[in-house]
């Protein structure tokens, strides 16, 4: 029977989406959530991905990982519903290997860091 490890912890994806803004693939600017138009809902446009596969045979799949481990935040990123798709493809899993997922993870991070730097702050208690 293969491995599965269990799914991220609920404060777990709270965490990675109070840390980034859009897709973490480059280039891209698709928002993790986005407004539909006649709505006006906010509506889920991305996906949690695991950056070492969660069960094993899968993308990028480490066997030596524990399961605490792959289910935490450091090995997940978050990615548009698109490339959440394109990056476990069978055919592309040569192209999208770990390091380049924790670097396209590390700039998401800091990208969502700098932009914080900008919110001007505000007086609670005024």
């Amino acid at each position: 029977m293969a491995i599965e490890h269990p799914h991220p912890t609920t404060s777990t994806v709270k965490q990675l989406y109070a840390h980034a803004f859009r897709c973490a693939y480059p280039g891209c600017h698709q928002p993790l959530y986005s407004e539909d138009t006649l709505s006006g809902a906010w509506v889920l446009n991305s996906r949690i991905c695991h950056i070492n596969a969660r069960s094993e045979g899968g993308p990028r799949w480490d066997p030596r990982q524990s399961a605490e481990d792959n289910r935490a935040e450091s090995n997940l990123v978050l990615m548009c519903l698109e490339h959440a798709s394109i990056i476990d493809g069978p055919k592309a899993l040569d192209t999208y290997p770990a390091e380049r997922l924790l670097a396209w993870k590390r700039d998401q991070i800091a990208e969502f860091q700098q932009l914080r730097q900008g919110w001007p702050l505000t007086n609670s208690m005024a």
